[in-house]
């Protein structure tokens, strides 16, 4: 990977509080890796709530640091529920 391109941390099939941490210190690798991240929610055809606060807590920290995250994909399920919890907006889906 070179400098110019902004790592993807690709969202399981089925993502919930199981796998949350884990995810989020993939997120958070990535982010000390290079600062903007990329996120690929094209495969998710499950995901809890928790995993979406969490999402968006991230997103809201790294904005705050100047960072940017990024969608370079989101199923319909990911957004049908992301929109169901009102964080859609705050997801930038």
């Amino acid at each position: 990977m070179t400098e110019a391109e902004t790592p993807v941390v690709e969202l399981g099939r089925v993502e919930g509080i199981d796998t949350a941490e884990e995810l989020l210190m993939r997120l958070r690798t990535a982010a000390d890796d290079h600062g903007d991240v990329q996120i690929d929610g094209s495969q998710v055809i499950s995901l809890d709530s928790t995993t979406l606060q969490m999402l968006v807590a991230f997103r809201r920290d790294m904005l705050a640091d100047g960072a940017q995250v990024s969608w370079q994909g989101a199923s319909a399920q990911l957004k049908k529920t992301a929109d169901l919890l009102g964080l859609a907006d705050e997801l930038n889906l």
